[in-house]
């Protein structure tokens, strides 16, 4: 028995923090577009959030998408030129292991 009720406690636990998580999305819904545009998100972003399990944080997923658009927006200012992340800096050969 100690061990179902520690199991209850632990999904009550989530079902508030999900409950946490939807009061925190209701609040963002009542931004308007331009002033979820400032922070980087759109409204299809709230909704795909709210289509989450009521127990997973959105809040992953919202930061992983604004930081894609903030991303892309400077990947074309830059006139589309990505750096090349592939190569490191050399290093002397005394360095090297053998």
């Amino acid at each position: 028995m100690p061990g179902l009720a520690a199991r209850l406690e632990q999904q009550l636990a989530r079902l508030l923090a999900g409950w946490k998580h939807r009061k925190g999305l209701a609040t963002l819904a009542t931004f308007d577009d331009r002033a979820l545009a400032d922070i980087g998100l759109t409204r299809s972003d709230l909704y795909d959030a709210l289509a989450q399990r009521i127990w997973n944080d959105p809040t992953s997923m919202l930061e992983r998408r604004r930081a894609a658009r903030r991303d892309n927006r400077f990947y074309a200012a830059m006139g589309g030129k990505r750096r090349d992340r592939t190569t490191r800096p050399r290093l002397k050969e005394s360095h090297v292991a053998r």
